[in-house]
């Protein structure tokens, strides 16, 4: 757990983009690192994670649920129970939001001759977080976000609930703010920020549970060529519209942009895991939703199997 004082230089070092009018600041600071209430968990978590590379820790798996703070102007609001503050003749609200939030970085595992050497990416942290929005059945949709002056434009998810309101984002930090904590910049910063007090907001109050089924699963792995500019949220999006009730889940396992596929193009190989809660699955009818499948791809986003 972090301090929820942070000074100017960290959120210099950080990119943080906000106005710093903004800033919530301390009349008496301890010093000049702990004179701003912080307005993002990133700059703590960033931090954490570059004491923990200096011991040459080799991967960081870190997280913190915490309050962030801004000003926000009143508006001629005088609230009883609300925090003011008065700065250059204008009247602010202090705002106070809990957060979520988490960083990765390194090998997925380390310290064993066996151990899973491959570094955790974008996708490693996105299914840490549909499994924990799953454990409490929240529907969430992942769209592309480009402008954060700290994140990579290309790497960079907003996260919106079943309403549209936007939670948070996730997102692979930008190589020249990793490259302010002493990184390998041959490996990538994934990061994730939510606003907490709308999740438990959208909770359902009852939860309905099934028994799992009995009956074996048909795996079918699939690889398609498509535009680069198509995000795989949009993939996963047509194999669920057109796989049929039966198709339990879909997962990436791979993408390729090398030399032996065309420029503007990418290889994006996911697997379809059918399965039915009533009887075992013949091959004719999981094939006809596979092809089905496959031709949705093709005629929503353009794409093709790849040979």
């Amino acid at each position: 757990m972090n301090y929820s004082f942070i000074g100017k230089e960290d959120l210099k070092k950080e990119n943080f983009e906000g106005d710093e009018k903004y800033f919530v600041k301390i009349i008496n600071p301890l010093g000049a690192e702990f004179s701003i209430m912080r307005p993002s968990m990133l700059a703590g978590l960033l931090k954490t994670m570059q004491y923990n590379l200096n011991q040459k820790a080799a991967s960081v798996k870190i997280f913190e649920i915490g309050n962030v703070y801004r000003l926000e102007e009143a508006a001629g609001e005088t609230a009883k129970h609300q925090p003011m503050v008065s700065r250059d003749g204008a009247d602010y609200k202090i705002i106070e939001t809990n957060k979520a939030a988490g960083l990765v970085y390194g090998p997925l595992e380390n310290g064993f001759w066996n151990a899973r050497k491959d570094p955790m990416d974008f996708y490693f942290l996105k299914g840490v977080l549909e499994n924990l929005f799953g454990s409490f059945k929240l529907l969430v949709d992942f769209k592309p976000l480009a402008g954060k002056i700290n994140m990579h434009p290309a790497k960079t998810a907003s996260i919106h609930l079943k309403n549209g309101e936007c939670i948070g984002y996730i997102g692979v930090l930008h190589p020249l703010t990793a490259q302010n904590y002493s990184v390998e910049m041959s490996q990538e910063v994934i990061v994730f920020e939510i606003d907490v007090d709308p999740l438990a907001a959208s909770l359902e109050k009852t939860f309905k549970v099934k028994e799992i089924s009995r009956f074996p699963s048909s795996v079918y792995d699939l690889a398609v060529l498509i535009s680069r500019d198509v995000n795989y949220s949009a993939i996963e999006k047509a194999c669920y519209k057109a796989g049929g009730k039966n198709l339990k889940s879909v997962a990436a396992f791979d993408e390729y942009t090398g030399d032996k596929v065309e420029p503007g193009k990418k290889s994006v190989a996911v697997t379809l895991t059918f399965q039915s809660d009533e009887g075992t699955l013949n091959d004719a009818e999981t094939k006809k939703n596979f092809a089905a499948v496959i031709d949705e791809i093709k005629n929503s986003l353009g794409g093709n199997l790849r040979s």
